[in-house]
């Protein structure tokens, strides 16, 4: 399953490592951290959480596609 996992750095809630460990853990995810947010990460990053979430969603869809179409 396509998984983007966004964590930041001054969690004080979740360390980063914790981020980390679970992009270690699902197969293929990507981790994108952020230098500020602490817990609340989409209330002041939500523009380029939006963006990473567009690309990682088109990315995961052109790879869907061209799967499809080589099968």
């Amino acid at each position: 399953v396509p998984t983007l996992v966004l964590h930041a750095a001054d969690d004080q809630v979740l360390p980063l490592e914790a981020g980390r460990e679970l992009a270690r853990t699902i197969p293929d995810a990507r981790l994108m951290t952020f230098e500020s947010g602490g817990h609340a990460i989409f209330f002041l990053n939500h523009e380029p959480i939006n963006a990473a979430v567009s690309r990682f969603i088109g990315d995961v869809s052109a790879v869907t596609l061209r799967a499809a179409r080589t099968a």
